[in-house]
């Protein structure tokens, strides 16, 4: 059903759309550019921390101003942190956020990065802290730990990789083979930011052709270096029986004839008792060797512990799954999801209500490995529930902080060719989630019953408020990013990147801004004229570039045009299926920037 904005909306002004199974592949990131990835399993999730890649198709440089951090339990559905940490962090630093790594130990996460390092010669190590693995993260030192001058003439200091052993010993390692550098190691303190001993090295004799990118991990009692070698970069790996060598070649987990990035950098890791390679590719549209994609293939051992080598796919890893904030919407009563009187405490009764579009109705799903979901009160941050855990038909569903257990999990089965309806199961139960004895009355309860073929047992999964932005002149097209922009496209893929959620401008409340609906914290803005989807840094300048006035259209006065805020007379339009802010004088075509909006 095609709604434009100026007509009838869905349940009560609730805007809602068709969602969107996720589904494996590669690159894992495709809305920004990502580089050097640095994964880490904690807490029953893969979290990857990565550099930015923003240098546009006419520049021959890194552009790396901030580091992101994705998170997943399924490894198809990404969520994306933002920017958790970024140059200005480091008052001594001026540029190159360049491949860095986390770790934590005691409860805390600890990144080590390069970075020009204003005091000290070219590039030093910095490190910074966070309790969270998202962040937010500071300088732990207000210095670089290792600085050039710890490394004359030695070594390039980039790409530490830390590494922590059974013992509790943490080593850092770095290098680049610039100027014939070398694999530097030295350990660290319990603190994790002071070196405790000298810095020793690793020579090319123990690591063939090296280039840089160290990296290493441990399996069954045998200490694995890999590192990129060469140009274009390969991954070869040596591997010991201590964590300071002396280190023996084995051979190459990673072909650069089989990668299309001529860079590589690596990090390998358990999740659910496989391995896993993370490692960039150029692969999204207009990548290159500026402008990365993270990706992500199983890893396999041999018997004698040798890793055979890694054939890149394009289908990825992972289990296929939705993911992001939904409205769940009972198909009998035609009414949603939500805890009683919009409540947040333990144990709140769930029920249904007239959907209403209020924040009380929005929920979060989270995919895991296994096929289970957990569903969370985007509001609350708790989780849907049995209350007590109880198997028995009838018992309530509630709210409940996440402690992780079986009844806080739930099996979907699609009931509708569209993947719009579901069977929700408890995991512990194997019952399914109904609205109480088939009642349509408002706050109805909602609990738990054997499967019966009802349609109150079965729930649309909806997205929130979900735009579309059409242009007049080409019907069926709509506006949707990508790493390398906003484009017109007729298929979008996937979905979710058209569909928009407007709100009050970010720099004016009498102004709009385009909000991302699958990741908080993303906006529509114009950089260098160029329209692009970009995590909201604070600034004001990313305020004004992504505030803009709705104004009658410029070719048809039923549609709209799209105003700058900070630059007036400028309007969204597209040239050549690209978007951008153009003055009105330079657009021939006014329809190019006149645009209808579309609910779904």
């Amino acid at each position: 059903m095609k709604l434009h904005s100026k007509l009838s909306v869905l349940a009560a002004s609730v805007l809602l759309a068709t969602p969107m199974l996720a589904m494996a592949s590669n690159p894992i990131i495709k809305h920004i550019y990502t580089a050097d990835p640095a994964a880490i399993v904690d807490d029953d999730t893969v979290y990857i921390y990565t550099g930015h890649d923003e240098a546009g198709t006419d520049e021959s440089a890194y552009v790396m101003d901030d580091w992101h951090v994705f998170s997943s339990k399924d490894l198809v559905n990404w969520t994306d942190h933002g920017e958790v940490l970024s140059l200005e962090d480091f008052s001594w630093a001026s540029a190159d956020a360049w491949a860095g790594q986390v770790i934590k130990r005691d409860d805390k996460y600890y990144w080590y990065v390069p970075v020009n390092d204003d005091t000290d010669g070219w590039f030093g190590i910095g490190v910074a802290v966070s309790d969270s693995p998202t962040g937010p993260f500071v300088d732990a030192i207000g210095s670089a730990l290792i600085t050039d001058s710890m490394t004359p003439n030695e070594t390039l200091d980039i790409d530490p990789t830390v590494f922590i052993d059974d013992d509790g010993q943490a080593y850092l390692y770095w290098g680049n083979a610039t100027d014939d550098g070398i694999i530097k190691v030295v350990k660290l303190k319990d603190n994790m930011i002071e070196t405790d001993g000298d810095i020793t090295d690793i020579d090319t004799d123990q690591v063939p052709s090296f280039t840089e990118a160290p990296y290493m991990h441990e399996r069954n009692g045998i200490y694995y270096l890999s590192y990129a070698a060469g140009w274009p970069e390969n991954i070869y790996y040596s591997t010991a029986d201590n964590p300071m060598g002396p280190f023996t070649y084995q051979g190459m987990i990673l072909d650069a004839d089989d990668v299309s990035s001529p860079t590589s950098h690596q990090s390998i890791i358990e999740y659910h008792d496989n391995w896993y390679l993370v490692y960039h590719n150029a692969d999204l549209p207009d990548g290159g060797e500026y402008r990365r994609s993270v990706a992500m293939d199983r890893l396999y051992y041999n018997d004698d512990g040798t890793i055979q080598q890694v054939t890149p796919t394009t289908d990825g890893v992972g289990v296929d799954g939705l993911g992001g904030e939904y409205v769940l919407k009972n198909r009998l009563s035609d009414k949603c999801l939500q805890p009683l009187d919009g409540a947040t405490s333990n144990g709140t009764q769930i029920v249904q209500h007239t959907c209403d579009d209020d924040d009380t109705q929005h929920w979060d799903l989270t995919h895991t490995l296994d096929d289970t979901y957990q569903i969370t009160h985007q509001e609350s941050g708790k989780v849907l529930d049995i209350s007590q855990g109880s198997v028995a038909n009838g018992a309530r569903a509630i709210l409940w902080a996440n402690y992780d257990g079986d009844n806080q999990y739930w099996q979907l089965d699609s009931q509708s060719d569209d993947d719009e309806i579901y069977d929700v199961t408890n995991y512990n139960s194997q019952l399914l989630l109904e609205t109480a004895d088939a009642l349509l009355d408002e706050d109805a309860n909602v609990g738990q019953w054997s499967n019966n073929g009802g349609y109150q047992q079965q729930w649309w999964f909806l997205r929130p408020e979900a735009t579309q932005i059409e242009p007049v002149s080409y019907e069926g097209y709509y506006l949707s990013y990508r790493a390398n922009g906003v484009w017109m496209e007729s298929s979008p893929s996937p979905l979710d990147s058209s569909q928009f959620r407007i709100e009050s401008g970010l720099a004016d409340s009498s102004g709009i801004s385009f909000a991302s609906i699958t990741r908080p914290g993303y906006y529509l803005r114009h950089r260098g004229f160029v329209l692009y989807m970009e995590y909201d840094n604070g600034s004001d300048d990313f305020d004004e570039d992504a505030t803009f006035y709705r104004q009658e259209g410029l070719s048809d006065s039923s549609a709209v045009s799209y105003e700058s805020y900070n630059y007036p007379g400028y309007y969204i339009r597209h040239q050549y299926y690209q978007l951008r802010v153009d003055p009105e004088s330079d657009i021939d075509d006014t329809s190019d920037a006149t645009f209808n909006e579309i609910s779904d």
